[in-house]
């Protein structure tokens, strides 16, 4: 999970609605979770398994917002998550 700006690692049953968290390839999380940004394509693109909530087993691609790639490090400090969310 990103405090701040800084990592710091939970229990998926202590995250709560609207927490950014941090995931590494392959990484399983139990829930939906919405695409803000991805450092391995400049584009803002992923691919996503949904087999545990659908039981679909085909990667999905998902392309994260243009405002929050070219805005991810006032995002990060907390400057413009309001003006981007609400």
């Amino acid at each position: 999970m990103l405090v701040g700006e800084k990592e710091k690692q939970v229990l998926s049953k202590d995250l709560k609605v609207g927490e950014v968290i941090i995931l590494d390839d392959e990484a399983f999380v139990p829930a939906d979770c919405f695409v803000l940004f991805t450092t391995r394509n400049e584009n803002g693109s992923c691919y996503i398994q949904t087999a545990s909530l659908d039981g679909e087993r085909n990667l999905k691609p998902r392309l994260a917002l243009k405002e929050v790639i070219e805005n991810w490090a006032a995002i990060v400090k907390g400057d413009l998550t309001r003006k981007l969310f609400y």
